[in-house]
């Protein structure tokens, strides 16, 4: 116990962009790339709201800004006070904010529009970004992101003017921490529903709570060999573990139950728990092959977060069973070898073995299973119906793949960021990576003006854009200049916190489409469409043009989740139709388990559609969870 809990409390909890999509894919090292080079960390944003363009606002900006590059982990930090600053430092040698506040006014009047909007898109609003070091471990960042808040509190901002920390940052924390209470309450409810099921239904069984100890114990396992294995929870794997009870505490219940019976019939404890084991054990070990190979299906999954839900419901099914046979047997012999046999109960009479009454749930079972097997044709054909358009309509269910999704939406940071939208009126945004030899050349330049007016204007769910070529224009008055010579010199003059927003040195330029939508769904269309135009309107010769980003990434789980989960849930099928094959040795034997599996599929997809439910990461799982609850039962 004293390695499990070790191990419990190493996992870390895990989210972003490589829990959706895989490392090793070209698209996630262009994704790389881009972070790398323009994102270059994580960000924290900070919201300002009340008299953000006062010099007073300014020069407090500039304090926290200050005092936050102290910090080694912080990388830069831009506000509409650094480039003020910058602008004078050109000017005069030093960065500083002016202190009267007409030439502050006149001095940002001056400055390029794309860089006052994304700083200042309100007359009421103000954004500092702090870009922070990337790969920071979980304890550190939300460190961090405390040393933030404290700072801007200490920074000296004037009265009425408020301060709220947003951005990739804030948002993965508060995920983190979401996650974990979640998954708290979760595992709190499922053993408050397994002890009020017990104390109901099992009452014909001596320590009816034993089971819950039992896959309590086989769960405290597999905390443990999580952490010591290094695999992380994300929001898929977190789940494991309450639906990992739901299907432990069956086999525990089915050894307990065995074992029971057998001291019923007069056997000693020692000779019950022997014939009780070797009775039950061979079928319950044949249910977890099956649940493990449904879940195995999951490892074909191009999705990282559901091959890590695959192997992880195959570690915690596999536990549960050696718990059962390592655990639940020497258990059950301590306890029932103190006792007579066929004595159960002193309050009924010593010696008498007791016969169990009959249930209520076990009644209603028989009735139901009579009615279904004198109806057994008119209610196999409802089903069968039921599952054809179950499979139909599933096609119809919507994917979800946006991981603000997955967090609950009275979240502050989820309130805050429709607030900045609802702010700067803009929505997700799309990237274009363009590598050359040369992106500040004439002809990429020229080609990326051209292919923002053309997107811009074809697409309505694109409002804007921004780019070197936009940078370029905005300091000639309109117009990219004729000569390299001359393009280099109005590069020289731009300010280096603006540059770096849409180039990186001369082999990488950016293009950032701004849209109006923050639902991840709208843009599908015009992602697709944007592969189309870049084809179509290629760069010039040794220049490449790839779209990136987050929507990018996300667009590439759609895939898997749809029609990826029926080649998993099929697959899962085939193993476990190939071993019943080969222990019974009979074609329909084999067949029959995995006929009503099928069924309760497609009916769980119709159920979906009727219920407006989306699929996403976790429920794309649902297959394989189907396989491993459903084979044993039937």
């Amino acid at each position: 116990s004293l390695p499990a809990l070790y191990g419990a409390g190493q996992i870390e909890m895990e989210t972003g962009q490589h829990t959706f999509v895989s490392s090793g894919t070209k698209m996630y090292r262009d994704y790389e790339t881009y972070v790398e080079n323009f994102v270059k960390g994580e960000s924290v944003m900070l919201l300002l709201s009340g008299d953000v363009a006062s010099v007073d606002t300014l020069r407090a900006e500039q304090r926290l800004g200050d005092s936050l590059m102290e910090d080694s982990r912080v990388l830069a930090v831009q506000s509409l006070a650094s480039v003020v600053g910058g602008a004078m430092r050109r000017s005069t040698s030093v960065a500083y904010v002016p202190s009267n506040q007409g030439e502050l006014d006149e001095l940002i009047a001056r400055l390029p529009p794309e860089l006052v909007g994304a700083l200042l898109p309100d007359e009421q609003y103000s954004l500092v970004f702090v870009d922070v070091e990337a790969g920071l471990e979980q304890r550190e960042l939300e460190s961090l992101l405390a040393r933030v808040e404290d700072m801007a509190r200490e920074a000296g901002f004037p009265p009425g003017v408020n301060i709220e920390t947003m951005g990739a940052a804030r948002f993965a924390a508060e995920l983190r921490d979401e996650m974990g209470r979640s998954l708290l309450f979760m595992l709190a409810a499922v053993v408050a529903a397994m002890i009020l099921v017990l104390a109901l239904v099992f009452k014909h069984v001596q320590r009816r709570l034993m089971p819950l100890v039992g896959v309590l114990v086989a769960a405290l396992a597999t905390f443990g060999m999580t952490g010591l294995l290094n695999i992380p929870l994300t929001m898929a794997s977190m789940s494991v573990f309450p639906l990992l009870i739901g299907i432990g505490i069956d086999y525990f219940i089915q050894f307990h139950n065995r074992v029971d019976e057998e001291m019923r019939a007069g056997k000693p404890a020692e000779q019950a728990v022997k014939d009780g084991m070797r009775m039950i054990g061979p079928a319950v070990a044949l249910a977890v092959l099956c649940a493990g190979l449904g879940f195995s299906a999951l490892f074909g999954s191009p999705v990282p977060m559901m091959v890590q839900f695959g192997g992880l419901s195959l570690l915690g099914v596999t536990l549960c069973f050696l718990a059962a046979v390592f655990f639940m047997s020497p258990l059950l012999y301590l306890i029932y070898r103190r006792r007579e046999p066929g004595v159960w109960s002193e309050r009924r009479g010593e010696g008498r073995p007791e016969t169990p009454r009959e249930l209520g749930i076990e009644r209603l079972l028989g009735r139901v299973s009579l009615f279904c097997a004198k109806h057994a044709l008119p209610i196999v054909a409802i089903v069968v119906l039921l599952t054809v358009l179950g499979y139909s309509y599933d096609q119809e269910v919507g994917v979800s793949v946006d991981e603000e999704s997955y967090a609950p939406p009275d979240m502050p940071v989820l309130v805050q960021a429709k607030k900045l939208a609802s702010v700067t009126g803009s929505g997700n945004s799309l990237q274009v990576l363009v590598r050359s030899d040369d992106v500040t050349s004439r002809a990429v330049l020229v080609w990326m003006d051209e292919f923002e007016q053309y997107v811009v204007s074809r697409h309505e769910r694109i409002t804007g854009s921004s780019s070197l070529a936009g940078v370029v224009k905005g300091a000639t008055g309109g117009f990219i200049p004729q000569t390299s010579a001359e393009v280099d010199m109005v590069l020289r003059s731009i300010d280096d916190s603006v540059l770096e927003r849409v180039a990186n040195g001369t082999s990488l330029g950016l293009i950032t489409l701004t849209t109006d939508t923050t639902e991840t769904g709208a843009l599908l269309e015009p992602l697709a469409a944007l592969e189309r135009d870049l084809e179509w309107m290629s760069p010039p010769p040794g220049t490449y043009a790839t779209l990136t980003g987050e929507l990018v990434l996300m667009e590439s789980v759609l895939d898997p989740l749809t029609k990826g989960r029926y080649e998993m849930t099929f697959k899962g099928l085939l193993f476990i139709f190939l071993a019943l094959l080969i222990v019974y040795r009979d074609l329909f034997k084999a067949l029959i388990p995995v006929l009503p599996v099928v069924m309760v599929t497609g009916l769980s997809g119709g159920v979906m559609y009727v219920l407006g439910m989306e699929y996403t990461a976790v429920s794309a799982t649902m297959g394989a969870l189907i396989i491993g609850l459903g084979v044993e039962y039937f």
